[in-house]
């Protein structure tokens, strides 16, 4: 199974989000392979193929980080790129409140899940939402300016609560990936 933990995002404000960016995806629509809105969500840790008898270990990971993690809210901030805007390769939604709150789940599950991996680094964490990625051979400079021109709408009243934590599989398929949640675990109530 190819496995990642995320934060869902709510049917609602996935709709949300979609009126918002709209615009953006039909300017630059042919230079850049858009995720299917149904597919967004908040990678906290990728853990990639992992055999079933290691699952209930994952599980039992995220458990002990969600008992010891309150719920929050957070916020959207704008629309970046990474690595940079100068040159887009994965265009995202950055989040602005719980910015840190989610940095801290992250490396937790990083040094909970270490077991799994010991040989993967750990990489510097944004928490984000992927919007698409750019596409081979598009024009970097006039894409940049397009998604410059869009990165100064601020997405910061749009606001969701994390409440848990989900296991997802990853199903390639030739159509794009099928994402399906298959665990989740509570986090703290105030």
């Amino acid at each position: 199974m190819r496995l990642f933990l995320a934060i869902n995002i709510p049917h609602e404000i996935k709709n949300i989000l979609y009126q918002d960016l709209i615009n953006l995806q039909k300017k630059i629509s042919h230079d850049v392979k858009w995720a299917k809105k149904e597919n967004w969500h908040i990678t906290l840790k990728f853990i990639g193929e992992v055999e079933k008898r290691n699952i209930d270990y994952i599980k039992k990971n995220m458990m002990n980080i969600a008992n010891n993690t309150m719920q929050q809210s957070i916020t959207f901030s704008r629309v970046a790129a990474f690595p940079h805007l100068d040159a887009p390769r994965v265009i995202y939604l950055g989040v602005d409140k719980g910015n840190r709150e989610l940095c801290n789940i992250y490396n937790n599950l990083g040094y909970q899940l270490k077991y799994l991996d010991s040989k993967r680094k750990e990489k510097l964490y944004t928490p984000h939402l992927t919007l698409g990625r750019v596409k081979e051979n598009s024009k970097l400079e006039e894409l940049s300016r397009k998604i410059k021109k869009f990165s100064t709408v601020d997405f910061n009243n749009i606001s969701i609560l994390v409440d848990r934590i989900s296991l997802m599989n990853s199903i390639l398929k030739k159509e794009g990936p099928v994402y399906e949640e298959i665990y989740s675990a509570n986090l703290r109530g105030k």
